[in-house]
């Protein structure tokens, strides 16, 4: 079993990210932390995404490593899967 990431570890890796893109190339641009979210670009529609951290730490903390993918996402951070994975992805 892999070791995982305390929560501060967790955001502040987040933090340091500026843009990240997900498995089919779509571009999240702009990323910032503020309070306990998570905001960025959709770069392809200019929509901006929102993201609670404890509901993405909650999906790393609770989905295996191999498992994570868009589905498995979908019951921490509905609507928001593809930056999420976008974002845990770059940070493991």
């Amino acid at each position: 079993m892999e070791t995982k990431m305390t929560k501060g570890q967790f955001v502040s890796k987040i933090k340091n990210l500026h843009y990240v893109e997900s498995i089919t190339g779509i571009t999240y641009s702009h990323l910032s932390v503020s309070g306990n979210s998570c905001s960025g670009i959709r770069e392809s529609t200019g929509k901006i995404f929102k993201i609670d951290l404890d509901d993405l730490y909650a999906a790393y903390v609770n989905i295996d490593k191999a498992d994570l993918n868009t589905a498995t996402l979908k019951k921490y951070i509905d609507r928001r899967q593809s930056p999420g994975l976008a974002i845990l992805k770059a940070i493991q």
